[in-house]
Formats: C-alpha cells, structure tokens, sequence
C-alpha cells in the first residue's frame, strides 16, 4: 500500500509540477531574471520526474535542425578560446549558454501538449500586472514600486517592457478575435491600453518597431487581399499621426534619427570617439563602424566569443555589445555563424507553416518581430529575451516533433 500511494504521488507530481512550471516560465520572463533561472530547476525537475519521455525522445530530438543549430552556434564559441583571447570571452560565454537551454526545453514542452498554454496565460497575466502598475504610476495618483511617472516601467528596463508588451498586445489581438461578448471588449482595451502604454508612455523605441512589424505581420498574414488594402491605408494614416501630431513617440523617433545623424557625420570626420555618438542611437551608429571593420578584418571565422570589444577613450567605456544580433554573431563568429543563426530563424519559419490559421501567422508574426528587434538589439545575448526566443524555438520544435510521430503512425496503418 505505502508503494502504491507512493508511486501515485509521484504520478501527480509528473503531471501537476510541469503545469506549474510552464506557467511560472511565462510569468517571470518579463518580471525578474532571479525567478526565471529559479524556474529553469523546475524545468529540469520536470524533465526528470517525466524521465521515460525525454529518453524515448532524445534521440529525436537531437536530430531537430531546431535544436542542433543553436548549439552548433555555442559550440563555435567554444571552439574559439582555442584561437582568440578576448577580454569578455567568459562573459559571453555565459549569456549566450541559453542556447543549449534549447534541448531541455524541447524535452520539457514534449511531455505536455497544455504546456504551451500554461506558459502563455503566465505570460499574459504578468504583463497585464505590468501594464497595470504602469499606467498608475504614469497617473501619479500614488507611488508604486518607486515607478518613475516620466518612464513607468515597472520590473525590467524599458527595451525589455516594451518589446514584451508589444508581443502582448499581439496575443490580446487574438484572443479578442476567438471570443465573444464581455471577454472580446477585455482584450481590446487591454491591446489598446498596451499600444498606449508602448507609444507615449514609456521611453524607447524597439516597442515601436515590434508593434509595427508584429501586427502588420499577423493582419497581413490573416486579412482577405481587400482588407490587405485597408491595413495599408490605416497603417500609413497612423504613421502620419504620429509624425504630424505632437507625442512621445514622434519626439522619441525624431530625436534617435537626429542622434544617428550626428554620430554618423562624426564618423566621416574621423571623430568617433567625440561626444557625438554618446547617445543611444549615436553609439548604435558607431558600433556598426567598428562592427563592420572587425568583420573585414576575419570574414570567414570571426574573432571569437567577445571580439566585439570597443574601449572608448572619450568616455572610457569598455563596450562588448553591439546591440545588433546579426553583427554579433558575425564578428564573433564570422560569415559561419551568421550562416547558422540564419538557417536556425529559417527552419523555425519553415516549422510556423505547419500550424494553420491564427496560430499560424502568430509564430511567423513573433519570429519577424523577434528579427526586426534584433536591428538594434542582440536580443539572443539578452537573457530575457534570448530565453523568449528559446522557449519559442521550443515550442516550434515540439509542434514539429509531434506533427513526424503522427504522420509515422498513419503511415503504419
């Protein structure tokens, strides 16, 4: 009897602690980076007490050019300590080993097909938690969190808030297309509120770019060729708005296209290390200079995990990121590891046309954002948004993983 209660506890914790786990995923990726490396032990815990799933499968699993590319990606960093010997070599290392997060988490999204779910509604439910606190604090009725009324992110810093509510805003979208009455006016409120919030309350720009790409994407992806048309039309009267009207927004992209300007006149008078390019967008300008040369300078291999190093005398600051995905992979590790980080974002498209419908032009719509994002950002460097796009990846992989099983099954009969 003690055997069986046992066995039976154990069956429950198999079940219950992945639910749990997938939900948490979702909560603390735009909440804190403490809780997500906590739940990552969860995820492993998981993967552990549902054993014979991740044996039956790995082998599978492995074979998933989704799965095998990003760690081909880490692996050429690691071979690169063989032949460079730069500064921040350890400290990438460390921020990009979420690429080989990307097979425990194929293993853990396997061994439930409401997993996904769970890490959605996580998700949803803590950026409506943000995007509460962030419009209080923008009111200044009362003090929340000591949130700044000017800039009201909450949790994380604003590049991060902003691009994860932009993706929010974009589920919202859906779910307030696939329900009715009540529910449909919740979600569009909370969509408009999240547009709001993106474009005129807190600072940055990516929020801009990822709401555009992303929902353009999704409605172009999902409207009949007549309502293409109408997209078109509203899309340019609301960029004119912005432009012409005074707000946030306008001030933010006038201001980060007269901060490129500056720094890049900077640069053809041989001044790059003036105070011209000490802005945002200005030393975003002046990171693709040096990326550029340092790409010239080793095509092929790169120089290695932290080849991005750039002392700047004027400020003397040591900087190790370009905040440009591509340039990243390409200066660290050459034409090869652009190559492959290419191919990997190929095959999780070439993956997102297995869905169909909504679903569909949702995961085609969240890469496109995720690589317009990573223009200005490099975004697989930056943990919480590097492990959105493994969890994405992931869940890619999985659908796919299940979609052979099936067809072999049939196949059989």
């Amino acid at each position: 009897m003690p055997v069986a209660s046992t066995n039976l506890t154990l069956a429950r914790i198999a079940v219950f602690l992945p639910l749990i786990t997938a939900f948490l995923l979702g909560f603390s990726l735009p909440v804190s980076i403490v809780l997500l490396n906590a739940v990552t032990i969860l995820v492993v815990l998981s993967i552990i007490f549902n054993y014979k799933i991740f044996l039956t499968t790995l082998t599978a699993v492995l074979k998933q050019p989704i799965c095998y590319l990003p760690l081909l990606m880490f692996m050429l960093l690691l071979i690169s300590l063989f032949y460079s010997d730069n500064q921040s070599a350890k400290i990438m290392l460390s921020k990009y080993r979420k690429l080989v997060y990307i097979l425990p988490l194929i293993s853990f999204f396997l061994i439930n097909t409401k997993l996904r779910a769970a890490t959605i509604k996580g998700f949803l439910i803590a950026n409506t938690l943000i995007l509460s606190l962030s419009i209080i604090a923008s009111l200044n009725w009362f003090n929340v969190f000591n949130i700044r009324p000017e800039n009201p992110t909450v949790f994380r810093l604003h590049i991060t808030q902003n691009f994860f509510m932009s993706i929010s805003c974009l589920f919202w979208l859906i779910l307030a297309k696939q329900t009715q009455g009540c529910q449909r006016y919740i979600y569009l409120l909370l969509v408009i509120l999240g547009l709001y919030d993106v474009l005129f309350l807190v600072n940055g720009r990516i929020g801009y770019l990822t709401i555009l790409v992303g929902m353009v994407t999704y409605l172009w992806l999902t409207l009949k060729n007549n309502q293409r048309v109408a997209l078109l039309i509203t899309t340019a009267i609301l960029i004119l708005s912005i432009a012409i009207l005074p707000n946030k927004a306008k001030d933010r992209i006038t201001l980060g296209i007269n901060e490129i300007h500056t720094c890049a006149l900077s640069i053809h008078h041989n001044n790059i290390n003036g105070d011209s390019c000490n802005t945002s967008m200005g030393a975003r300008t002046e990171f693709i200079y040096i990326a550029l040369k340092k790409i010239i300078a080793s095509p092929v291999i790169g120089h290695g995990a932290g080849g991005f190093t750039y002392h700047n005398e004027k400020t003397n600051q040591l900087h190790v990121n370009p905040h440009n995905e591509y340039l990243m992979q390409t200066v660290q590790s050459g034409l090869i590891g652009l190559m492959l980080f290419l191919a990997w974002v190929g095959v999780m498209y070439r993956a997102s046309f297995q869905f169909t419908g909504d679903e569909k032009a949702l995961f085609i719509s969240l890469i496109t954002a995720y690589m317009a994002g990573n223009l200005f950002n490099s975004f697989i460097l930056d943990h919480a948004e590097g492990f959105g796009f493994m969890m994405l990846a992931a869940t890619l992989a999985t659908h796919q993983l299940r979609n052979q099983v099936s067809s072999a099954n049939r196949r059989d009969k």
